[in-house]
């Protein structure tokens, strides 16, 4: 076996590029997120198994490693993985730092997208959805025009007040899943809580 062979194969095994996934990932989690917010930027978090999990590598064929999907997200995000593998070799920092990201998020399944501002604040939880690269970009676009009207009815609500700012509050959050909005954005919840308690109490 030519010497060049072993080389190559060992390379990859400790830890070269996942199979499938191009150079527009990222494996390096505080380097993407350097990286979105440098270029204004949300981030996506690719929480999978990339060795074991068919779904996982189901989305990754069909989708994730499309050039025509590469292309149409890349003005958007940055893409970053989060790989929870059974063959392929990490680093024990590598593990930890994963599994810090994992409860983070409090993912308990893959694949798990998870669509963030570059804050890191998520807006959109996703899974394996059939229907192929086309299907996939129309939803991520759908739910990142959810955190573009959730910038612009906070940046409204900060010169409101009362039942108005309230409104706008709770526009600014409507279209995310309920569970979503109760656990990342409880801020903006007991805001819109507030002011309309205190139109109600002044009887405005």
């Amino acid at each position: 076996m030519p010497r060049i062979l072993p080389i190559l194969l060992a390379l990859l095994f400790i830890g070269g590029p996942t199979r499938g996934f191009c150079a527009e990932w990222t494996e390096n989690i505080n380097a993407g997120i350097e990286q979105a917010a440098a270029e204004d930027k949300d981030v996506l978090l690719l929480y999978t198994g990339s060795d074991w999990c068919e779904p996982c590598q189901k989305l990754e064929a069909e989708v994730l490693s499309q050039a025509e999907f590469l292309n149409e997200i890349e003005p958007h995000y940055v893409l970053v993985m989060i790989d929870f593998p059974r063959q392929k070799r990490q680093s024990d920092d590598v593990k930890a730092r994963n599994q810090q990201w994992l409860t983070r998020f409090g993912i308990e399944g893959y694949p798990t997208i998870v669509l963030t501002d570059t804050a890191m604040k998520p807006y959109a939880f996703l899974g394996y959805e059939d229907g192929g690269f086309q299907n996939y970009l129309a939803l991520i676009e759908e739910n990142r025009q959810l955190r573009v009207t959730r910038d612009e009815k906070q940046a409204a609500a900060a010169a409101a007040e009362g039942t108005e700012r309230a409104r706008l509050l709770d526009e600014s959050i409507e279209g995310m899943r309920e569970e979503l909005a109760r656990v990342y954005y409880p801020d903006v919840i007991e805001q819109i809580i507030a002011n309309e308690a205190h139109d109600a109490a002044f009887g405005v």
